[in-house]
C-alpha cells in the first residue's frame, strides 16, 4: 500500500537526510548544546524539501535519554518553519 508519504531521517551530524542519501560513517549523537544551531539547519532543510507536516517516530526518552536532543531539535525546527508535527512514541 502506497500512502504517498515521504520518509526522512534526522541525523545528529547532517540534519535531514533522505533514505538513499550517501553519507560517510560517523559516530555522533546530537548533544543538547547543539540543538539551537542544528534546529536552524533542520528548519531550512525542511523548508527546502517543502515539508508541510511531519510525524516523528522515536523511542520515549524515558527508555533512551539520547533521543531528547533529537526531539527538541525537530520540535524547534518545525515550529520555526511553521510545519505541523507530532510525535509517535515506539515501544521496545
Amino acid at each position: 500500500m502506497n500512502l504517498g508519504l515521504g520518509f526522512l531521517i534526522l541525523s545528529g551530524e547532517y540534519g535531514i537526510l533522505e533514505p538513499c542519501d550517501p553519507i560517510p560513517d560517523y559516530s555522533h549523537l546530537l548533544l543538547p548544546s547543539e540543538v539551537p544551531e542544528h534546529s536552524k539547519l533542520v528548519a531550512s532543510q525542511l523548508e527546502d524539501l517543502e515539508v508541510n507536516d511531519l510525524i516523528f517516530f522515536t523511542r520515549p526518552d524515558s527508555i533512551d535519554p539520547n533521543v531528547k536532543p533529537y526531539c527538541d531539535c525537530i520540535r524547534i525546527a518545525c515550529q520555526s518553519a511553521k510545519i505541523g508535527f507530532k510525535f509517535i512514541y515506539l515501544a521496545n
